[in-house]
């Protein structure tokens, strides 16, 4: 039980997501589904919990299309089952497309990409297109697309440059930016991995 209180000297934080109904019912209707209605507040759900850990670890960020997209997306499904006790089961994969999907992110992962942008390359919409890019790769679009940025971004510190402009050459809003995503990802900060690559090189 938890009274609500610290528990101890340094106190706690609350990190929440508010978001209007109305947001989801794209996302809803593209997996076929009405609005849900989850009767039990608390409940111990692991894909929702991991779902809800990937966006409020990154609440020091504003959420870009994309990723509010995939959100959405991988939200519906869960409220969905927990509306009504039952899980949709998947169709086919569009796997042509999403290939085309994948391949596009990895040769553009430095640019500005908008879920609008994908819907016109893929021609699904982009929930479904979330959706299903996560159950082929094991991912979503957004976050396969910050992973191409790191991977670019880890070359670039490797080789001494400067992170601000690492943080703009590989598609991050600044190096504050670079800095969260590469220690969330790596459990380090661009300063360590730049001198761990100067004592092994």
């Amino acid at each position: 039980m938890h009274d609500g209180a610290a528990g101890d000297d340094t106190g706690l934080k609350y990190r929440m997501v508010y978001f209007e109904p109305s947001l989801l019912v794209p996302a809803l209707a593209s997996a076929g589904a009405s609005l849900p209605f989850v009767g039990t507040p608390v409940l111990d759900h692991p894909p929702l919990t991991r779902l809800l850990i990937s966006v409020l670890s990154n609440m020091g960020d504003k959420l870009d299309d994309l990723e509010t997209d995939s959100f959405l997306a991988l939200l519906a499904p869960i409220l969905t089952e927990l509306s009504t006790g039952t899980a949709k089961a998947p169709g086919a994969l569009p796997i042509r497309e999403l290939l085309r999907v994948r391949d596009f992110l990895t040769a553009h992962a430095s640019e500005n990409i908008s879920s609008a942008r994908l819907e016109n390359l893929s021609g699904l919409d982009r929930f479904a297109l979330a959706r299903n890019f996560r159950a082929l790769f094991g991912t979503t679009p957004h976050r396969f697309l910050v992973m191409r940025r790191l991977a670019a971004a880890k070359e670039q510190i490797a080789l001494g440059l400067p992170l601000a402009d690492i943080a703009a050459e590989t598609g991050f809003a600044d190096q504050a930016h670079l800095t969260r995503h590469f220690k969330k990802t790596f459990g380090m900060t661009p300063g360590r991995w730049a001198d761990l690559s100067r004592t092994s090189g």
